[in-house]
């Protein structure tokens, strides 16, 4: 009988550091977490590697790892778990872009296509159920947080080359061609108890005095683009500033 030498499988494990630093940084945020979770090793090299991510990744790591560190992530997690249901993340991006002429704010389509599910910040997560009243909880929200249908989180608005409002109303093939300043934007929560109206906005793609408000998020009021301290740059500082919040309650 012929004995069968063992076959020996390598591993990603067995690939020298040099090569695995060259690899690490091409990972999605959910592959890097998972990694640096491996061992000390991992966790060694997601650290010294993470200087090579894109800015955009390098950043919602960094949100990551500070919302797990941060006791209102702890204390809503049950919250947030039993609320979350199935969510196309891909479709969604899709739906927006299909509907605007341009592509997401970076941080904010990484966001949707990458950031772990169980960790929401805040109610801000489309696979979240979207019309709640839990005063008991540490959320203490009411209204509606980034809808899960595109087509109900979505809006957008005719500018006057000063910046005010024209009108918000749905902008068709003809009104982008037509018209000189712009901006599409998505709910992010909106409260029908509201007497002023106020929702709080993130805006996705604009033209004209359209552009200097994307990436931002505002108070949308009827008629006008609010900057509030509810407000934020970018979509990630807006998270940082939800998560601020959540621990201010706490």
């Amino acid at each position: 009988m012929t004995s069968q030498l063992p076959i020996s499988m390598a591993t990603i494990n067995d690939l020298p550091n040099e090569l695995l630093l060259e690899i690490i940084p091409h990972l999605t945020l959910q592959a890097l977490i998972a990694a640096r979770a491996i061992n000390k090793k991992w966790r060694m090299l997601v650290a010294i590697a993470s200087r090579d991510l894109c800015p955009t990744r390098r950043r919602l790591l960094q949100l990551y790892t500070d919302t797990i560190a941060s006791p209102a992530f702890h204390a809503t997690r049950d919250e947030i778990v039993a609320h979350l249901w199935p969510f196309d993340r891909e479709a969604y991006v899709a739906a927006l872009e299909a509907a605007t002429p341009l592509p997401l704010p970076d941080d904010f389509r990484m966001w949707l296509l990458e950031w772990p599910e169980r960790a929401v910040i805040g109610w801000y997560w489309p696979g979240l159920t979207s019309a709640y009243n839990f005063q008991a909880t540490l959320a203490r929200a009411t209204g509606a947080y980034l809808l899960e249908r595109p087509d109900d989180a979505l809006g957008s608005i005719l500018l006057n080359k000063d910046g005010s409002v024209i009108s918000h109303r749905p902008l068709r093939g003809e009104d982008l061609i037509l018209n000189d300043h712009w901006v599409w934007f998505v709910d992010l929560h909106c409260d029908p108890c509201d007497r002023y109206g106020i929702t709080t906005s993130l805006f996705i793609a604009g033209k004209g005095v359209g552009e200097k408000v994307v990436g931002q998020v505002r108070y949308n009021v009827v008629g006008r683009l609010i900057q509030s301290e509810h407000g934020a740059p970018c979509w990630l500082d807006f998270l940082r500033g939800e998560l601020r919040y959540q621990e201010s309650l706490m």
